[in-house]
């Protein structure tokens, strides 16, 4: 205490005629403080539980977003695999096919090499168009023929093999059932 505020021994200090005032204005400071904090503490209980919900939410579109674009590429990636495979079994269908035209050429041109096959193959031909026809011998081995009214029958090897593999199932060949 200063000098001039100190109450000299033996006086009485005379009561502050406004210390109730300024109690009960302490005190109401202190109910709106402690309610200003509780109402703060409130709002940011509020306001937290809101953000975590909303970051729940982002967090569960976000994964779903994810999961939709797994679902996407493993479908692009399933069809491409699909599209490779069948790529594959074509290709492998093509080179099955092509040996089985390179040997029934072969077979076709053994047979022909026999003394007797051309002139058989010759008369079928004859007998088809009529003894008119002429015979021309055809570079791949085998003959055509051509009566005079245009007409052809085309008994070549390649006409020949390519007519019995058409007769035959092919497909049956590939069908995995």
């Amino acid at each position: 205490m200063t000098a001039s505020t100190a109450t000299p021994p033996g006086e009485i200090r005379a009561a502050n005629p406004l210390e109730p005032l300024e109690q009960a204005l302490l005190r109401r400071a202190q109910a709106d403080a402690d309610a200003a904090r509780a109402d703060a503490e409130l709002s940011a209980r509020t306001q937290t539980d809101a953000a975590r919900a909303q970051a729940a939410e982002v967090l569960d579109q976000a994964r779903a977003a994810g999961e939709a674009d797994a679902e996407r590429r493993q479908a692009l990636d399933q069809a491409r695999a699909r599209r490779e495979a069948r790529r594959i079994v074509l290709a492998a269908e093509r080179t099955a096919y092509e040996q089985l035209c390179t040997a029934a050429r072969a077979a076709v041109l053994e047979l022909l090499a026999e003394p007797d096959r051309p002139a058989r193959l010759g008369a079928l031909v004859v007998a088809r168009l009529g003894t008119e026809a002429r015979l021309e011998p055809h570079p791949s081995g085998g003959v055509v023929g051509v009566a005079p009214d245009g007409r052809r029958v085309d008994a070549s090897v390649d006409a020949l093999v390519a007519h019995a593999l058409d007769r035959l199932d092919l497909a049956a060949l590939w069908d995995d059932r």
